[in-house]
């Protein structure tokens, strides 16, 4: 049972490692793990109620005290998975995750994937308002037409300034220069979320260098 759980643990950090599946599937693949465990617990504590049926009473109480894993076995693989999935996450989601934690001493799968699940809706709520909300598309367009920055792009000033403010203006998602990457139709919103994710960009503003919960443009 041992050797089994073992393998299972390695067949996830490997899967969870992969560059090739997205953050979705690993949540899956994360809750096919935990579901394992759960069965694997289940037969254990059948396999210790047979045990106990078979040992006489005295034995048995002689014996209980060096026992006490038994009743610690989702504890016990808590402790072993939750670690391996915070490794695989990006920092920021691992840190939030830590500052919320109900118990410090111990760690919880079903609460580990629970925030998880819960911050994966979140960012692809975020996703979704930001590439359907006319109005805010038309608000950021409206705003960069006014800004220094475009006047110097219609100007057409052949300067350093301007072609790095022209790069910055480009599409994340594809380097178009046709759309802003707000409205970019190119790619869906999971390969979106997975380019931000891989460039390490914010999922609100599509900037680099700072994480959503301490984006300015919320």
């Amino acid at each position: 049972m041992r050797m089994q759980t073992t393998k299972l643990f390695n067949k996830v950090e490997t899967a969870l490692l992969g560059e090739t599946i997205s953050l979705e599937e690993k949540f899956d693949l994360l809750s096919i793990c935990k579901d394992q465990l759960d069965e694997k617990y289940e037969t254990l504590k059948k396999l210790n109620s047979d045990i106990q049926d078979g040992i006489p009473d005295t034995e048995f109480e002689n014996e209980i005290e060096n026992s006490e894993n038994y009743s610690v076995v989702a504890e016990s693989y808590g402790r072993l998975l939750c670690p391996i999935i915070l490794k695989l996450i990006p920092s920021e989601i691992a840190l939030d995750f830590n500052r919320k934690r109900l118990d410090y001493e111990t760690f919880n799968v079903e609460e580990l994937l629970l925030f998880l699940k819960k911050e994966t809706e979140s960012r692809e709520a975020t996703l979704s308002m930001q590439n359907s909300d006319p109005q805010i598309i038309s608000s950021k367009k409206e705003n960069f037409k006014h800004s220094p920055k475009y006047s110097n792009f219609r100007r057409g000033t052949p300067t350093a300034s301007t072609l790095t403010t022209n790069a910055r203006n480009a599409c994340v998602f594809c380097d178009n220069y046709e759309h802003d990457s707000i409205s970019c139709k190119v790619l869906s919103i999971p390969e979106k979320r997975e380019k931000l994710r891989k460039e390490g960009r914010c999922y609100v503003c599509f900037r680099k260098f700072h994480v959503s919960s301490k984006c300015k443009f919320k």
